[in-house]
């Protein structure tokens, strides 16, 4: 009873946040891309958002979902899987594949037509074929013995439900208050400040932090993002500080949504012990910190794209699922608002919500080759999403001339390799191998189970993962042919790959008992289920949050704790309304309230607007940044020319402030910093002339009560008559 109602409640809070993020979405969309709405209108009109919300709860609250009879409504072919006896042909049919594998891996390896590792290669090629027919020659006697349950949901249902809950309730009061802006924050939370301090401007509809004359924010696809405009709107609205929304609120918000998507797919899945499996899911995840992990976007959960990384997959993994078994309006909606939910996180939603769609429909379409009908319904949710591209396109299309080929969403040229990136090998390239030899096994394992549904769902997704997410050419191919891996990088997370460490978790869980008689086995799995419980919670008692994530937590705090406060005190100094050359904190200054005008925030960022301006003025922006970051004079130039040259270059571009470290400066751990003997006395030379030469130019300047920090104003009226 009390796992029934614990089901039933958490059913109905993921209907609770689709409702609520998809229905935002489409709000903000016909506001901000049809009308372009300001923050002001956005409140004007909210009653409407009010109301849309109220129907769509009352609708689908009180609609059976059938999310409780997952295994009552199968979504496979029953004559589809099939169970042969091992035989020579099995044996003969897998060495033959083994060999061709082989051979093409070494050719790959050979021609150099691949930048995945031989060793890599080896694994998949190897692997594949033995799984793959070992799932249609499987012994029928294994069978005969295996219960046709679903496993141990019946057996221990309270208990595994309450460590679901009481590990996520956990986790949540451990990661609220823990978070802290980092480096690219500067964008994200200059979105949300800027939005706050031009409440009566279009949202987005302009750059607000370089001061050019770019129609959009970033990038055109950028504009249809709404995280943070609603952050900006709650904060607003309610009167609280944007950065505790920001940081505290909504990831803790995110995590408890993260758990809840995760727990519906592995009951849609049909896993054994569910709330083990996204425990166990949970617990790779802390420790998961290679690359572009999803270690790295749970310990940055305040990011709208790591909420998508980690979210999107389960959650549309579900409605999809829901859509195909039971094809109603209703279901179709739901499955609507949750791709619209994916679309509002983050531009990267462009790709991945379509692919995840595609790939949910490939493991729970009723039957892989027939059912069309249902696929296209399934694929006209994510209309949202390509209205969207399109959207992004004619922006592109309507800005000056060359803006598509810079800044588009695919890089003209293709690829001189296959070589991708390193660092954007999901989770690195060990994990990678680890998760592959974990997808080939799956399906033999999930076979002891003894749920067909179970095993046909898990099949199915096995297979999906090992030929698309982790099959060693595609991501390459992707590459090449695009010429840019920014599809290749987001691929990998249209795919719950890190839930099936849980699935694993979850089937293993089962064989702690004999078949036969089960009353003395259950107190048993009760009795490690409860220790498992308690010692989780005193792991998490113990245990500082900083050390949960591994490197990255650390590197990034101790990166940002000084200089987070350091630019504090600099913006104090800066008055309202000011263009602002800030050396290595402009990616942090757009962070406070009443961000002002910058020459540059990060490269990537002055770089996607280039097209606004001129090929000098780009390129003196760039060089300013670098004198005001470094400290030095300019390559081949004497320190006079180069001081000459700032004060010249900051007239021209209009800048009324200068911003500069004047002792220490930036440290960034994860880049090596080879020592140059003297170069801090340099860097203190050129410290003290800059300061001297901005003064005899006109320029105010101040130092911040650590005295590590200098902001130079430039004051009103003649340099020269404020001189004498």
């Amino acid at each position: 009873m009390i796992t029934h109602k614990a089901n039933y409640l958490i059913e109905r809070a993921i209907i609770v946040f689709v409702c609520l993020w998809g229905n935002w979405a489409l709000y903000y969309w016909f506001m901000v891309l049809i009308f372009d709405a300001s923050l002001a209108d956005l409140k004007l009109f909210s009653p409407l958002l009010f109301l849309q919300i109220c129907a769509s709860l009352f609708v689908f609250l009180r609609t059976d979902l059938s999310f409780s009879n997952t295994y009552s409504k199968p979504c496979f072919s029953q004559g589809w899987f099939s169970i042969g006896v091992l035989d020579k042909r099995f044996y003969f049919v897998s060495i033959t594949a083994i060999a061709i594998a082989v051979t093409i891996v070494c050719a790959v390896h050979h021609y150099q037509l691949s930048s995945d590792s031989l060793t890599y290669n080896l694994v998949w090629a190897l692997l594949l074929p033995i799984s793959f027919f070992y799932l249609f020659y499987f012994k029928r006697s294994t069978s005969e013995h295996i219960p046709e349950a679903s496993g141990g949901e019946q057996q221990a249902p309270t208990l595994d439900i309450l460590l679901l809950i009481l590990c996520t309730t956990v986790l949540a009061f451990n990661l609220y208050g823990t978070s802290f802006p980092t480096y690219d924050d500067g964008f994200y939370i200059g979105v949300i400040s800027s939005t706050l301090a031009n409440p009566d401007l279009p949202i987005q509809g302009r750059d607000f932090l370089l001061n050019t004359s770019a129609p959009f924010t970033l990038h055109p696809s950028y504009r249809p993002v709404g995280y943070e405009v609603l952050i900006a709107f709650w904060s607003d609205f309610l009167g609280i500080d944007p950065l505790k929304l920001y940081l505290d609120v909504f990831p803790t918000l995110s995590i408890i949504l993260w758990a809840v998507a995760a727990y519906m797919f592995m009951r849609t899945v049909g896993v054994p012990y569910p709330g083990v499996a996204v425990v166990a899911a949970l617990v790779a995840l802390l420790f998961w910190n290679n690359g572009f992990s999803p270690g790295r976007a749970l310990a940055f959960l305040c990011w709208g794209k790591n909420l998508l990384w980690l979210v999107g997959a389960p959650l549309l993994f579900v409605f999809v699922s829901l859509f195909m078994r039971s094809q109603s309006i209703r279901t179709w909606l739901l499955l609507l608002l949750a791709v619209c939910t994916t679309g509002i996180w983050s531009s990267s939603a462009v790709f991945v919500a379509p692919i995840c769609v595609v790939l949910a429909c490939l493991v729970f379409c009723p039957s892989i080759t027939t059912n069309l009908r249902t696929k296209a319904y399934a694929l006209l949710s994510t209309a949202p999403i390509f209205l969207i591209a399109i959207y992004a396109i004619l922006m592109l299309i309507q800005g000056p001339d060359g803006m598509v080929e810079d800044v588009s969403l695919i890089e003209l040229g293709r690829s001189e390799s296959f070589a991708i990136r390193q660092d954007r090998v999901f989770g690195g390239r060990y994990m990678q191998e680890v998760l592959l030899v974990l997808l080939l096994l799956l399906p033999l394992v999930g076979r002891t189970v003894g749920n067909r549904t179970f095993q046909v769902n898990l099949f199915r997704i096995c297979l999906v993962g090992v030929f698309t997410v982790m099959a060693p050419y595609l991501i390459e191919i992707i590459a090449y042919y695009t010429g840019t891996d920014i599809l290749s990088g987001r691929f990998q997370y249209a795919y719950p790959i890190v839930l099936l460490v849980g699935v694993m978790a979850s089937i293993v869980l089962i064989h702690f008992r004999p078949y036969g008689e089960l009353a003395a086995d259950t107190r048993a799995r009760s009795a490690v289920i409860v220790m498992a419980v308690a010692f989780y919670g005193f792991f998490f008692g113990i245990m500082d949050s900083d050390y949960i994530f591994g490197n990255t937590r650390l590197w990034v705090k101790a990166f940002f704790e000084s200089d987070f406060e350091e630019a504090r005190a600099a913006r104090a100094l800066i008055p309202d309304g000011s263009f602002v050359a800030a050396g290595d904190m402009d990616d942090i200054l757009p962070i406070f309230p009443n961000p002002p005008s910058f020459i540059e925030v990060k490269s990537s960022y002055l770089a996607s607007h280039r097209n606004f301006l001129t090929a000098k003025e780009f390129a003196a922006r760039k060089e300013l940044f670098w004198l005001l970051q470094n400290r030095l004079p300019g390559e081949g130039k004497s320190l006079k020319n180069t001081l000459d040259w700032m004060i010249a270059t900051s007239e021209e571009l209009g800048v009324t402030s200068i911003v500069f470290h004047a002792v220490g400066g930036r440290h960034r751990p994860y880049v090596e910093r080879i020592p140059i003997p003297g170069l801090d006395a340099q860097r203190e030379v050129f410290v003290k002339a800059l300061t001297a030469r901005l003064g005899m130019a006109g320029y105010e300047c101040a130092v911040t009560p650590s005295g590590r920090a200098t902001v130079c104003n430039r004051m009103s009226g003649d340099p020269l008559k404020q001189q004498t």
